[in-house]
């Protein structure tokens, strides 16, 4: 994630070099916007302007029950470190079978990825995003979640107007 927030400073380096900035990052976006933050404070001094942070986290995300009963999702935090790499090494094998039990992921999408009930076609739209990401992609990102901790860097956001959106 740290990754993501240098990438999206080489991006405005390079699309948006001057001029005021808004901001807004949903979920991982909003990660890569407080990584922003943390390593390039001054551009939120001197540029930034506003930011939407939306369905995102700052930190303890290995505390986030992640929609599931809380020892399941402690489960899945004690896990992640081991199944990532499988992820990484195995991706051929796992998207594979990926199509094969899409219908369940979309069925599990829709129960514990929207916070009430969403029309179908939302909930396919979602599912199919998802199923577009490299499973070894999402192997490599995983373990960053639960390191991920960017509350000292919230600080680079005081003085701007600031957006903060989640759901339950």
């Amino acid at each position: 994630i740290d990754q993501l927030g240098h990438d999206l400073h080489l991006v405005i380096s390079n699309v948006a070099p001057s001029g005021p900035l808004m901001l807004v990052g949903h979920s991982m976006g909003g990660m890569t916007v407080m990584s922003l933050a943390a390593d390039f404070p001054e551009m939120f001094a001197e540029r930034v302007t506003g930011v939407a942070l939306l369905g995102t986290s700052s930190g303890n995300m290995d505390q986030a029950l992640l929609g599931l009963p809380g020892p399941v999702a402690r489960a899945a935090h004690r896990l992640t470190p081991l199944v990532a790499p499988t992820l990484v090494s195995r991706g051929d094998l796992i998207e594979s079978t990926r199509q094969r039990t899409s219908d369940l992921s979309k069925i599990i999408l829709s129960q514990y990825s929207f916070g009430s009930s969403v029309p179908a076609e939302i909930a396919d739209f979602t599912a199919d995003m998802i199923n577009a990401t490299p499973v070894d992609v999402v192997g490599e990102f995983l373990p960053t979640f639960d390191a991920h901790d960017k509350r000292a860097a919230l600080a680079a956001l005081h003085g701007i107007e600031v957006l903060v959106m989640v759901g339950k």
